[in-house]
């Protein structure tokens, strides 16, 4: 079974009547075999600018030297526009065609209809057929149909002399299609419009894979590949297929040709304005598919100053006028920025068109920098040219900048005062230029330039030797023999005027001197303090070691303390000889707890007491004494608290054994102490 081929005999259009001339001129349209003829009236040589519009999508500009203008391929569109400008931008004028295309399959029958401006009242309308060529196939007066092959034509219209033109054309095959149009004259057909009959047995459509939206356009930089596209003609026996292109001065480049099936690669450009893919069919015949581009691209930037292009450097004098000026060009229009470029970026000036003009009415030295034009488009890498300014001043003293005018100074052989005078100077200032007036005929100064954050400021550095009193007063720089600044420099009050280095060194060693000596003797004063505190600490605790002998005084109802316990640390005092003498004293004396309540009078307390004084005798000479031991305190009841040891009193006294000390071993600190506890009252033993 064969596919529905297409094939298109004779490419024509019709043309909807209405002309809409917006200019001074109207523009005359003609349909010829496919293409149209613009004609509108002008001087034969006059220049023209003609822009077309095809299916509402603009296509190019174009510049044509008569009155003129042909597009071809007409019928593949469904409407074209046409506005035409004399050179100086005056409207010629602009009209529009509307194209109407009927289909059908050979052996169909189709019918046709259009509308005509006026009927003649005597003479004959005529209808044409145009395919190979141009021949009458149906003419109709007032009173009827006077010439028409009735198996091929019916005429519907009626009464005859009806505006509204309608036919039948039966049995369709390929020798109908073409273009067919009716008027009083075969000129007047053609100016008035007709319709178009395509007869499917040649190419009835283009494929393109992948596929396309013909009503939108493809962006794509300028320098990118596009494709591969396929595309496919459906035809019998095959189609010559063509990838060709338009550019932007209206010129169609053919890209390849190939039988039924065409590749396209190609990379694109800013002057390709449109992609299209041809089927043709017997040279007769052709479909047509485009792809409309839009081709991005951002040019290199350029900069002018004072009408000199891209100069890289210019140098003015200071109050001169700078004009800067910034070209960028790109699809779309790309942002436009001026910039200075110094140790701080400043942006001057933005917009958002090709051209950007900066101007600078009267230049000072702080104008000299980098300047930098920078076009910007979304997608593109910045295009940017810079421009370094640089302006003529003579040097001055940089106000801007802190200036120190007074300083103070010893006097010695080897004293050198630094001075920096900021200075503002373009070119730079020279050393050998730079002199020194102070207060002798004769200055030991020695200058030095430094560059600071610019080009213009700079600082110079005046090292001013003070070996003498004489050296102490005014000194004033000078620039090539104007003077800058004036310096003072003071003598410092209250401190030797002698700036020997034995002095100075004599002076530190003193003060160092004296600095270890008090830390020595502070150092000593500490031991010592330290040492006493020990010694006192040891007495105090050899008193209260002898104040054991108070224990078991006998009484119906004491109060006691009820403590909690802690345990410490004790250790040995290794100056066996102070202990023991201090021993010796203790021997002769005696404690008493100081407590609220009389001590019983007996004899009974006494003879322990003295059994107590015997024991602790017997006790070998060195002790083990707590460290810390604390002096014997009292509280608000007026009882005295105070660490004791604790010995177990022997039923037989008499014996040759040795009292234990409950603590040498294990010895115990009682550190917390209840004074509400009280002992219970006890039971009196009668006397045997």
């Amino acid at each position: 079974m064969r596919s529905a081929p297409c094939q298109l005999l004779v490419i024509c259009v019709i043309v909807c009547a209405a002309l809409d001339n917006d200019g001074t001129f109207p523009i005359k349209k003609k349909f010829m075999f496919g293409d149209v003829l613009f004609t509108w009236n002008g001087n034969r040589n006059e220049g023209f600018n003609v822009s077309i519009t095809k299916d509402n999508a603009w296509i190019y500009w174009k510049h044509v030297n008569n009155s003129q203008n042909i597009e071809k391929n007409a019928w593949s569109f469904k409407t074209v526009e046409i506005n035409v400008h004399r050179l100086n931008g005056e409207q010629v004028g602009k009209t529009t065609y509307t194209v109407q295309k009927t289909f059908s399959q050979a052996g169909q029958s189709v019918t046709f209809s259009w509308s005509t401006a006026f009927f003649p009242s005597a003479g004959v309308y005529t209808i044409y057929h145009t395919n190979k060529d141009n021949k009458s196939i149906i003419e109709v007066t007032s009173d009827g149909v006077t010439k028409m092959q009735t198996e091929k034509y019916e005429y519907h219209s009626y009464p005859y002399n009806s505006t509204h033109i309608s036919f039948e054309i039966k049995n369709v095959s390929l020798e109908d299609a073409g273009y067919y149009a009716g008027g009083v004259t075969s000129e007047a057909a053609w100016l008035e419009g007709g319709i178009i009959l395509i007869v499917n047995d040649g190419p009835d459509t283009l494929r393109i894979n992948p596929s396309v939206n013909e009503d939108s356009e493809l962006s794509i930089k300028e320098g990118e590949a596009l494709g591969p596209y396929d595309c496919y003609a459906d035809c019998t026996p095959p189609c010559d297929v063509t990838w060709q292109y338009t550019d932007s001065y209206g010129n169609v480049h053919q890209v390849i040709f190939s039988k039924k099936t065409a590749k396209l690669n190609i990379i694109v450009n800013r002057t390709i304005i449109l992609l299209s893919c041809v089927g043709t069919y017997k040279t007769s015949m052709t479909l047509e598919q485009n792809i409309s581009l839009n081709v991005q691209y951002l040019d290199e930037t350029q900069a002018i100053a004072n009408g000199r292009h891209d100069p890289g450097q210019i140098v003015l004098e200071e109050n001169k006028t700078l004009h800067l000026s910034c070209y960028g060009n790109g699809n779309p229009n790309p942002t436009i920025r001026l910039s200075k470029h110094n140790a701080v970026i400043k942006t001057l000036e933005t917009i958002d068109d090709n051209w950007l003009n900066h101007t600078i009415e009267r230049l000072q030295c702080f104008d000299s920098d980098t300047y930098k034009c920078t076009s910007t488009t979304t997608g593109f890498q910045n295009k940017e040219k810079r421009i370094t300014v640089s302006v003529q001043c003579t040097i001055r003293l940089d106000t801007s900048f802190p200036v120190k005018t007074q300083y103070s100074s010893v006097v010695g052989e080897d004293v050198v005062i630094p001075v920096d005078v900021p200075v503002i100077a373009n070119p730079a200032p020279l050393k050998s230029k730079v002199t020194w007036y102070g207060p002798t005929e004769s200055n030991k100064v020695t200058s030095k330039i430094i560059r600071r954050d610019a080009d213009y400021k700079y600082n110079i550095r005046g090292s001013i030797s003070i070996e003498n009193e004489q050296r102490i007063g005014n000194y004033t720089m000078l620039y090539d023999g104007k003077e800058i600044i004036t310096i003072i420099i003071h003598a410092i009050k209250g401190l030797p005027q002698k700036s020997s280095g034995q002095n100075t060194v004599v002076v530190l060693g003193s003060a160092v001197g004296v600095t270890l000596g008090v830390l020595i003797l502070t150092v000593l004063a500490a031991v010592f303090f330290l040492k006493r505190k020990k010694v006192e600490i040891i007495r105090k605790s050899i008193l209260i070691e002898n104040a054991i002998a108070l224990e078991g005084i006998e009484h119906s109802s004491d109060e006691y303390a009820v403590v909690n316990k802690t345990s410490i640390d004790f250790q040995k005092f290794e100056n066996d000889a102070t202990i023991e003498g201090m021993e010796k004293d203790t021997d002769h004396m005696e404690m008493y707890a100081n407590t609220a309540k009389e001590i019983p009078k007996g004899g009974k307390t006494n003879n322990k007491i003295m059994k107590k004084k015997k024991l602790k005798s017997s006790r070998p000479s060195t002790e083990i004494i707590p460290e810390d031991s604390a002096s014997p305190e009292e509280n608000p009841d007026g009882l005295l608290y105070i660490d004791v040891d604790f010995t177990i009193e022997q039923e037989h006294p008499d014996t040759d054994e040795k009292p234990k000390i409950h603590g040498d071993e294990d010895r115990t600190d009682y550190s917390f102490v209840d004074f509400s506890k009280k002992l219970p009252a006890e039971k009196e033993n009668p006397e045997n």
